[in-house]
């Protein structure tokens, strides 16, 4: 029979009151696929979210990727930059390592040249330190004879001033003294006397008798006129030793009661001696002049 619309209505009306026959009548109208369509749907819509939180987070992934390939990226720039910078410095360095090889080159061209100089230098220099050598020998050789030669003028030129004092004292003490003239120890009688009593030692004779010149002469006027001896040291350079030996001398003399003067003689005196003679009362002359001469003698 044919399905009516009453019939419809009813069908529907019945479904309203029935919900449980719906599941039963879509059964029997649908196909197995269709049914399965909600639950393939939901699946759908579950993967699909899945899949959109998946794409979220290769979204997150992919930004930072390129927030990291940004940063490679510029120091991929700033390596290629400090690269570029390397290579020229290298280029440099390699024009200095050039310049540089030429340069050693050239020095060793210049220490060979040095090296062979010096080679020569150090034969020349041997044979020098021979010559050398032999010129020592030689010159320690004139040394010695220029000691000889300086001595022996040295007692020349002592012997000299000792005789020009002994032959002409008035022209040197002519000024402070009258009658000046050399003599000897044995024209003193007290002299001979005290050697004979024995009042006279040894070694004080001695040394009268090394004493270079005796002169014997007056000082002072009138009353105080008196006769003196002058012991007298005789050097061409008047020092120290002359002074001490000229005094020490003086006073044996004055020991014997001879009244005795300490005097140098000489062409210079050094000024330490100078100064002790002074301090001593030691008469001086030199350079053929009087230039000192005790006040207390007058």
């Amino acid at each position: 029979m044919a399905f009516t619309v009453n019939d419809y209505r009813d069908l529907y009306r019945l479904l309203e009151e029935h919900p449980e026959w719906r599941a039963d009548l879509r059964r029997m109208l649908l196909a197995d696929d269709i049914l399965e369509l909600p639950r393939i749907t939901r699946e759908l819509a579950e993967s699909q979210r899945a899949t959109a939180a998946n794409i979220e987070q290769l979204t997150q992934r992919i930004d930072a990727l390129t927030v990291r390939l940004d940063q490679l990226t510029q120091r991929v720039d700033d390596l290629t930059v400090r690269l570029d910078q390397l290579t020229e410095r290298v280029d440099q360095l390699a024009v200095r390592m050039d310049q540089l090889t030429q340069r050693v080159d050239q020095l060793a061209v210049r220490m060979d040249q040095l090296t062979q100089r010096v080679d020569q230098l150090t034969e020349r220099v041997d044979q020098l330190a021979v010559q050398l050598a032999q010129l020592s020998i030689a010159v320690n050789e004139l040394t010695a004879s220029h000691k000889v030669l300086t001595e022996r003028v040295g007692d020349l030129i002592g012997w000299r001033v000792e005789a020009n004092y002994r032959e002409r004292p008035y022209a040197y003490f002519g000024l402070a003294m009258r009658k000046a003239r050399a003599i000897r120890l044995d024209d003193i009688p007290e002299v001979e006397r005290a050697r004979e009593d024995g009042r006279i030692s040894n070694r004080d004779w001695r040394d009268l008798l090394a004493l270079d010149v005796l002169i014997q002469g007056r000082v002072g006027v009138a009353e105080r006129a008196r006769d003196v001896y002058l012991a007298l040291e005789a050097s061409s350079v008047i020092n120290r030793t002359d002074v001490d030996r000229a005094f020490e001398r003086a006073e044996i003399l004055r020991g014997l009661g001879l009244p005795a003067i300490p005097a140098v003689g000489g062409n210079e005196i050094t000024p330490d001696a100078e100064a002790l003679a002074r301090q001593r009362g030691v008469a001086v002359s030199t350079a053929g002049a009087l230039t000192y001469w005790p006040e207390e003698l007058g």
